[in-house]
């Protein structure tokens, strides 16, 4: 079960938006896994995470996507999360992002079985290029994150924009993970409250039905 929902994974996002116009089919990462379970490497088309400021203290991150091969390749497709140990227990949640071309993977990830508020993955919403440096998330913990063990990593896997549906391989990758640290408090849940653009900040809970990686 867990090799073939590796390669449904794989098959999936790596035909990019194109198949899947509205988002990625999973609400986790793992860059060994996916390479084990489709059995060759992930290509490295230059994506890199943007995280400011990675000692955030209190404060909210900033989170963009970079190319540092070619600057003029964008991006369509997107699963987005920040996590400690616990892969499955996704922490805080996106405060600000462009709700016209991404959306919370609620209901997926609760139905993998994962923990987390409403907005704590994010996905696509369209097969649109999205733009390099410009496009910009919000992300902000939440008062109980502090209790779960580290380190807090942002995980990433991007679909770029490829020419047609049949490129192979289609520009996608799992971005490096980029470490950050802070230090979560009561007034930050107010503060994001404030300025919450995403819908909420309802927690699920749920009993995992198979391994969501």
């Amino acid at each position: 079960m867990r090799s073939v929902l590796l390669a449904f994974f794989i098959a999936a996002f790596s035909t990019a938006v194109y198949a899947l116009p509205t988002g990625a089919p999973r609400c986790g990462i793992n860059a060994t896994a996916i390479a084990n379970g489709h059995n060759f490497q992930p290509q490295d088309f230059g994506f890199r995470l943007n995280v400011s400021p990675q000692n955030a203290g209190d404060m909210s991150i900033t989170i963009t996507i970079s190319n540092v091969q070619n600057s003029s390749m964008n991006f369509q497709g997107i699963l987005l999360y920040v996590a400690g140990a616990n892969l499955t227990h996704h922490l805080g949640h996106f405060t600000q992002f462009d709700q016209t071309n991404f959306h919370a993977q609620t209901e997926i990830c609760k139905n993998l079985g994962f923990v987390g508020d409403d907005a704590s993955t994010l996905t696509h919403s369209n097969p649109q290029p999205k733009i390099l440096g410009s496009t910009q998330f919000v992300w902000t913990p939440l008062p109980t994150d502090s209790s779960e063990p580290g380190p807090y990593m942002v995980y990433a896997a991007v679909a770029g924009t490829g020419n047609t549906p049949a490129q192979t391989p289609i520009p996608w990758q799992v971005v490096d993970p980029v470490a950050v640290n802070f230090v979560a408090s009561a007034n930050m849940l107010s503060n994001s409250n404030n300025n919450n653009m995403s819908g909420g900040n309802k927690r699920y809970r749920c009993k995992p039905k198979s391994s969501s990686y």
